[in-house]
């Protein structure tokens, strides 16, 4: 019969000679505790937070948020006529040039003198013209660039996931 300890100093002498008849050896369970609860407590999860589950994206152009990147692209592709996913496709294809892109374009939005409500001729007009200057004169590859816009941006720590070679990212 195998018996548990968490330090090899618990077994008797007795025990230790019974091992050694039987040949077999102990089980040696090291914990920081002989506290029972403690270890069991060490082993439940079930209190752990998923950082993903908690993550919300923010529109580019508007303050709505998202649980997920596929529903901000869809968002903004379908409101704004702006398609991140083809922007970052086109220009960033470096973790850090994708870090200047979301930071410029969200430095620039917030140039914009708009409200969520004016989702008007002006606004679009903006977000056109600051795609044309994004795939033609990538002016948006610049170290000034790498300060975040926008305090705790998921978005910023999704290019390895989600962009690069686009996995996750598929219509399908």
């Amino acid at each position: 019969m195998i018996k548990h300890r968490d330090n090899m100093a618990s077994f008797t002498k007795e025990e230790i000679e019974e091992f050694i008849a039987e040949g077999s050896s102990p089980a040696f369970d090291p914990v920081c505790s002989d506290d029972e609860e403690d270890v069991a407590e060490k082993d439940n999860f079930n209190g752990w937070v998923d950082d993903d589950e908690s993550e919300e994206f923010k529109s580019l152009f508007c303050s709505k948020k998202f649980q997920s990147i596929k529903a901000l692209i869809a968002h903004d592709k379908e409101v704004f006529g702006f398609d991140l996913k083809a922007v970052v496709e086109a220009v960033a294809n470096t973790d850090i040039a994708y870090i200047q892109l979301i930071n410029f374009i969200r430095g620039t939005a917030k140039s914009w003198s708009t409200t969520d409500e004016e989702h008007n001729s002006a606004l679009l007009e903006n977000i056109k013209s600051l795609e044309h200057d994004i795939l033609n004169n990538k002016s948006f590859l610049d170290e000034k660039n790498m300060i975040p816009q926008l305090e705790d941006d998921a978005l910023l720590f999704l290019y390895e996931d989600e962009f690069s070679g686009f996995s996750g990212m598929d219509d399908n």
